[in-house]
């Protein structure tokens, strides 16, 4: 595992902290306009919300492991896969966060498609936008159990 800063390749504005890297993610720079690849961890489950907790983003692993299609997770909220009586919500955690353009880990219990949970390991890493406050956040789980 490596953390470090993300920067775009072209103007070097801080797109992400943290981020852990060797498979593909891409995003674009606000200031430039450059695609900027942010490697992760192959066989995570990705998603990228904003800060409201819409999913903008979800990858094959994630779809495979929780039975949902990107189609039906894009443009819902990610409380979509809370398990029902869990209080953990990722919004939450960020916003009660004394520093919010730090990243987060949390473990929670999440809901698939067919009611069944796992237990995982959340990972959430701020991606900047072009005023320099969080946009986005990228979300890396692993399944626990």
């Amino acid at each position: 595992m490596v953390n470090r800063d993300v920067r775009c390749v072209h103007c070097n504005k801080l797109l992400a902290k943290h981020v852990i890297t060797t498979c593909g993610l891409e995003i674009k720079c606000v200031r430039c306009g450059v695609l900027n690849t942010i490697a992760v961890t192959q066989g995570k489950q990705i998603m990228v919300i904003d800060t409201q907790g819409k999913v903008l983003y979800v990858n094959q692993f994630l779809c495979d492991e929780t039975g949902y299609t990107a189609i039906e997770l894009v443009g819902n909220n990610c409380s979509l896969f809370q398990r029902a009586g869990q209080d953990i919500d990722m919004v939450d955690v960020w916003e009660s966060s004394p520093n919010k353009n730090q990243s987060f880990d949390l473990q929670a219990h999440v809901q698939k498609q067919n009611n069944i949970a796992y237990l995982a390991q959340i990972n959430a890493f701020p991606v900047f936008g072009e005023v320099g406050t969080v946009a986005l956040f990228l979300i890396l789980e692993t399944i626990i159990e």
